[in-house]
């Protein structure tokens, strides 16, 4: 069946960037144009001059795009005039274009050099075979054709029309939606289709849908009610969806494909769609939503039982207090009974009496007890805490651990108490039960008194005899037991399998079948991103570095060349004095600049950037609408600005329906990630760019969280005293790179940055290559440095405190003796034959990271949290203090490596103040109720801040150009230093205006007014 090429894959200008000519500047045209020795046999039998310049086009063309084109002189120039110079001088324009048969020999002849052929009929089989493929692993139309691309290259066959690609991944997409439909129909039993059908088609459908798609607000009992409910009414659908989601051997990358179809259509929408279509998206929603169910379920869970423990010990300090002052109360009783006792004046047949005026005679034994054994264990007020408060602790974690299924392989004891509670509580007797009776083994000695407790029992069939038995109170052990589950969870002792944070490390991983089978194939897929050198030769060049560093940082420091580190009689100190250089924001510089709107900034950089193409309906196929420019512009700085769609149309000339429209349609983190790599790719392409390197090995970027309040409370905007005040917040983690927002994520404000850190880096989906990545302290585990490393990147944060930290943490490879002599000495040995015996599983980590099949942030937080340690997590850990070892060194002794250090993460501290100027138009607090509407405000600022920057390098780079131009060195110098993140002379409050205009920002004609001004020329010249 033929399938109309409806589906939209690129824009009109993604179509010209790939299949028009190539543009090449004159510093390229020497490399393209150049005749290689491989071209001469072919030039050497062409009689006319123009055929010669017809193949060298034709040859330098291929070289930069791998794809020959139709073409006549005049269309190329400038090409052919740097051809006929520098390889022709004597001869004259060609006046006639070369003969078709001649241009298309001379394809031929290139095809042969360079080893390619074009896309044929045995090429449309084997791209059909490998379409289908591509299908299954992720029905994203630009990710198919997009490996298309990359399989011509890795095939060496030329790229086939972009309606033939088109028409390969249309057919495609169809088929394999087709095939899921079908066998979905013959998976699912009758029960679980109707269970779907009714939820969809019930009473309360539109209720119900709506309800299992919210998130929680907060971690209220209220809310979790709501997830427990949740939880209940897709369960049984979910239990049938994990056998059908296996046999359909749908890949996750097409589960959240058919899950965010669910969640963008209303439900209203779905029960119109085919019965196949709106079957598979729900019960790929739900698989999904289940999951997200559990998760939130088991954080409360955690958090609560957290809580009450907290709760449980500040109640218990606060009894401790109070039994110590109650204790010198009674000895100042006690003193005065004593006195009496003493004081000869007193009766001795009137002691008693007296003594009892103080104390009562009914309370003097428990008085006098107390006295001689002062009540003041905490631990004993803990338990009272819990018992008083139990009704509180069931009414919340009874529900949640009822709904749970924990995998405890690794913790037996636990296992063994879990079964028992289970079967405790489903059981008409809730008696406390006898002690042999109970799971104790997990219960620590300390707590097992406060936990037990004895009492005399009739002894059958001999109800007159009595005997003194132990007894376990189980609202005691419920406690207990929950706990010790939260501490378990948290160690990574036990799991939750159906859960995405709570599961075990090895779910996360390539399964140990496949990597014993493909180990070989699939690292070969990955030696691009991967260091894959073996071990020994590996561990043989980190020795050689290490060791040749301790002598080269020990001999700077005693031949006095280090003149930072000074040295006492006791300690070895050292400080870090540089001269600071600042990539200031906000230049004085831009104060000649004239202002202009927010809007007009946008517009400019969606002219030379063609950002707005990034924003496709979200429906691929079928359909016809397309946004407007002036909605969208209105849309990113209303959520971008945390304006908000209604204050946006009301101080604007776009409507709230328009803006309303451009939500879910249009606009989704994957649309905005990608529009504002346009713009980060167009900003590299600028001429003042590479002047913004801090080294010579590469672009050296920085990493760092910045606390955003937010306006409304979701599981992830927690409360933090210490970054909100009252309020609650989220983290906006970015990667800047050159100035530049690289990539950014929203994290919650009680993560640790550090697991993100290769997540964010290795996401970079810009042009921008990172070499090195600099952090402060929080960027630091206990695996980054390995996992930086492996994965190329040069991991290089600022340490505070570096001598203490070189103290506990520098390692070697030699006996500790040998170093006995040096300053800088390490104060661990390197066990290399575990990290080699361990190197295996290290790199099948690695490999399943490399995939990006699962959450890169959730393996490295259990690899870098889990209280638990194996084998491999210990060689990983090994080798990641090697290489931390290796850059403390360098840290301590190159200055300028420090340096740039200090300049990267400063350039981060602009942006913030750039992303805070942006925000502190609606009073800094981010919009959005949901994560999802969190990570859209970011992105949308992220975009914002990237049309500002684009436009601050635009007008730099027409300043640096003008001073070439006229000779000016020193002027050249300083624009080089000027930073282009500011934003004093944009207008980002008033009245918008987003309907498009002529006058769209002319960069000549702003430098021109500002030159125009005599004191401006001279402010530029001294600044």
């Amino acid at each position: 069946m033929a399938i109309e090429n409806s589906l939209t894959i690129l824009s009109d200008e993604g179509i010209s960037e790939l299949y028009n000519i190539p543009k090449i500047d004159q510093n390229d045209r020497a490399h393209f144009f150049q005749i290689e020795p491989e071209d001469t046999p072919y030039l050497d039998e062409q009689a006319d001059v123009y055929n010669k310049i017809n193949y060298i086009l034709q040859v330098g063309y291929f070289r930069a795009a791998r794809n020959f084109y139709s073409f006549s002189f005049k269309d190329v120039r400038e090409d052919v005039w740097f051809i006929i110079n520098t390889h022709y001088p004597d001869t004259k324009f060609p006046k006639k274009d070369t003969a078709r048969n001649r241009h298309y020999q001379s394809q031929r002849c290139i095809l042969d050099i360079h080893g390619y052929k074009r896309y044929d009929a045995s090429s449309a089989i084997i791209f059909d075979q490998q379409v289908k493929k591509l299908s299954k692993r992720d029905l994203n139309p630009k990710f198919i054709f997009d490996e298309l691309l990359g399989f011509c290259e890795q095939h060496k066959i030329v790229r086939p029309k972009y309606s033939t690609l088109q028409s390969l991944v249309s057919t495609a997409i169809h088929q394999e939606e087709k095939r899921l439909g079908d066998e979905l129909y013959e998976l699912m039993d009758k029960q679980t289709r109707e269970e779907v059908d009714t939820l969809l088609e019930s009473k309360d459908a539109i209720d119900n849908l709506n309800l299992i798609k919210k998130d929680p607000k907060s971690f209220k009992h209220k809310e979790m009610r709501l997830e427990l409910k949740k939880h209940g009414m897709v369960f049984g659908i979910y239990s049938q969806s994990k056998t059908i989601i296996t046999e359909l051997g749908i890949s996750r990358q097409n589960i959240q494909y058919y899950a965010d179809l669910c969640d963008f259509y209303s439900p209203s929408v779905l029960k119109r769609l085919t019965y196949k279509k709106a079957r598979m998206y729900m019960i790929c929603f739900i698989w999904q939503r289940f999951i997200k169910i559990n998760d939130h379920l088991v954080t409360y869970f955690e958090h609560k039982a957290r809580a009450f423990e907290d709760m449980a010990k500040s109640d218990a300090s606060v009894k401790v207090f109070e039994a110590k002052i109650g204790i010198g109360k009674d000895r100042k009783l006690a003193s005065k009974m004593l006195k009496i006792v003493h004081d000869k004046m007193v009766e001795d047949q009137d002691i008693r009496s007296d003594c009892y005026k103080i104390i009562s005679e009914k309370d003097f034994d428990d008085f006098t007890d107390k006295l001689a054994k002062p009540e003041i264990d905490d631990k004993k007020f803990e338990w009272e805490y819990y018992t008083r408060e139990f009704a509180t602790i069931k009414t919340n974690l009874r529900p949640v651990f009822d709904v749970l299924s924990f995998n405890c392989s690794q913790n037996t004891r636990l296992s063994e108490a879990i079964v028992f509670l289970r079967e405790y509580l489903a059981s008409k007797d809730k008696q406390d039960q006898e002690i042999d009776n109970v799971p104790m083994s997990f219960v620590p000695s300390i707590h097992l008194k406060y936990l037990t407790y004895k009492k005399m029992v009739k002894v059958k069939p001999d109800a007159k005899r009595r005997v003194n038995i132990k007894f376990v109170d189980m609202k005691r052990y419920e406690v207990m037991l929950y706990r010790s589950i939260s501490h378990a969870i948290n160690s990574g002792s036990i799991f939750v399998p159906e859960s995405v944070n709570y599961r075990h490390l090895e779910d996360e991983l390539i399964s140990i079948e496949i990597w014993k089978k493909d180990k070989h194939k699939i690292l070969a897929e990955l030696s691009d991103c991967l260091d894959l050198t073996p071990i020994a030769e590996l561990l043989s060049q980190k020795e050689e570095e290490l060791e040749r560093l301790y002598k080269i940082v020990n001999q700077r420091i005693k031949s006095g060349e280090n003149k930072e580190i000074k040295i006492d009689e006791k300690t070895l100190k050292w400080t870090l004095p540089y001269r600071r250089i600042e990539d200031k924001a906000n230049n004085p510089f831009y104060e000649d600049i004239e202002t202009t709107s927010i809007a007009k900034v946008m517009d400019y950089a969606a002219k030379y950037t063609s950002y707005f193409d990034s924003f496709t309906h979200v429906l691929t196929k079928g359909s016809k609408s397309k946004t407007q420019p002036e909605h969208l512009k209105g849309y990113l700085l209303s959520q971008g600005a945390s304006i908000g769609n209604k204050r946006m149309a009301e101080s604007s000339d776009v409507s709230l329906e328009n803006l309303n429209s451009v939500e879910g349609k249009f606009v989704r983190v994957d649309s905005l990630v990608h529009a504002g790599n346009e713009i980060i790719n167009k900003i590299v392409q600028l001429p003042i760019f590479n002047y913004y390197n801090l080294s010579d090995y590469g672009i050296h970027a920085s990493l760092d969280g910045q606390k955003v309040e937010t306006k409304y409370q979701t599981i992830l905007s927690r409360y933090s005293t210490k970054y909100f005040g009252y309020g609650r917040g989220v983290v906006s983690y970015s990667l800047i790179a050159n100035h530049i927002p690289v990539n950014t994520k929203i994290i919650g404000a009680n993560e640790h940055e550090s697991h993100h850190v290769l997540d964010i880096v290795y996401y970079n989906s810009s042009n921008l290559n990172i070499t090195a990545v600099s952090g402060d302290m929080h960027s630091v585990n206990r695996v980054n440095f390995a996992l930086m490393n492996l994965f190329g990147y040069d991991f290089m944060p600022r340490f505070t405190k570096i001598n203490t930290k070189a103290e506990k943490n520098l390692v070697g490879f030699k006996d500790l003796d040998s170093y006995e002599k040096d300053f800088i000495k390490p104060s661990k040995q390197v066990d290399k034959q575990l990290i080699i015996d361990e190197w295996d599983n290290i790199l099948r980590i690695l490999a399943s990271i490399a995939k990006k099949e699962t959450s890169q942030s959730t393996i490295i937080r259990k690899l870098s949290s889990y209280t638990s340690k194996n084998s491999t997590l210990k060689a990983l850990i090994e080798f990641d203090k090697i290489i931390m070892s290796t850059y403390m060194l360098r840290y301590i002794d190159d200055i300028e490596l420090r340096r740039r250090v200090h300049r990267a993460l400063n350039r981060g501290e602009a942006f913030h103040q750039l992303r805070s100027a942006i925000l502190q138009i609606s009073g800094k607090k981010m919009l959005g109720q949901t994560d999802k509407a969190f990570e859209i405000s970011n992105q949308c600022n992220k975009i914002l801040a990237c049309t500002m920057i684009y436009y601050n390098t635009s007008i730099l780079s027409e300043l640096l150009e003008r001073a070439e131009a006229e000779g000016n060195h020193e002027l050249c110098r300083l624009i080089k230093r000027y930073s282009p993140v500011a934003w004093q002379h944009i207008n980002m409050l008033g009245n918008f205006t987003f309907r498009p205009e002529d006058n769209v920002i002319n960069i000549q004609e702003v430098i021109n007014n500002m030159l125009r001004n005599k004191e401006s020329t001279k402010a530029l010249q001294a600044i």
